[in-house]
């Protein structure tokens, strides 16, 4: 394991703000890295501090009542967040999903895989980047609406996992056009890699790829 990884542990079994995680992680890496500009060995560190769950549990009893609180109250808000946000994201979902009929991609000349595909992954990479204004920009009235609320969407994020850790790849893309009511969408279907997670992206485009529908889980 990694110090970087060792520290990534631990700071996922921190019962603090997410300000407070992120000044404990600086703060670990920083002490690691003289530590081992002194000569001592990443494993003989790690040994030192002993497992990161064990690391863990040493920060959570010494952080102030005020940052439990707030970890405690963060934790039901986000619930709730979590709960709306995947609710709306899955109305526009649904709202397309149950379809008379579905084409393979292609099928009616208005979308191309390819151009479809690199749609995909830059949406995706919009959402990585917390580039809010351009996924907006990218998207139908009623898809801007719901990416309005920026904090519910990084909430539905780390809901799935605190941190995903840097951007691997993507798997295989599974694309249809589908039609109701004389609307034509491309669908897409895919799952990324990233360092400590995998999470799977559902989209929606209308005829100008612009971004119709999101799910992820």
């Amino acid at each position: 394991m990694t110090t970087e990884n060792y520290v990534n542990a631990i700071v996922k079994q921190l019962k603090c703000s997410r300000r407070k995680r992120k000044e404990i992680k600086q703060q670990l890496l920083s002490d690691i890295a003289a530590a081992i500009e002194n000569g001592e060995t990443a494993a003989a560190i790690m040994a030192r501090m002993g497992s990161a769950k064990e690391a863990a549990a040493e920060f959570n009893q010494n952080l102030s009542q005020t940052e439990q609180k707030h970890f405690s109250r963060s934790r039901k808000i986000k619930a709730v967040s979590s709960i709306i946000i995947v609710l709306a994201l899955l109305l526009l979902f649904l709202v397309y999903w149950f379809l008379p009929k579905s084409y393979p991609i292609g099928t009616s000349g208005a979308f191309d895989e390819k151009t479809v595909e690199q749609e995909v992954q830059k949406i995706i990479q919009l959402l990585d980047a917390r580039d809010y204004p351009a996924l907006r920009a990218a998207s139908i009235p009623i898809m801007q609406k719901v990416l309005e609320n920026e904090q519910q969407i990084e909430d539905v994020k780390e809901n799935l996992s605190r941190d995903w850790g840097s951007f691997r790849s993507f798997g295989t893309m599974y694309m249809a056009e589908i039609k109701q009511r004389g609307q034509l969408m491309a669908y897409c279907e895919v799952t990324a890699s990233y360092e400590n997670t995998n999470v799977t992206y559902t989209l929606l485009f209308d005829k100008e790829l612009r971004l119709a529908g999101l799910y992820m889980k």
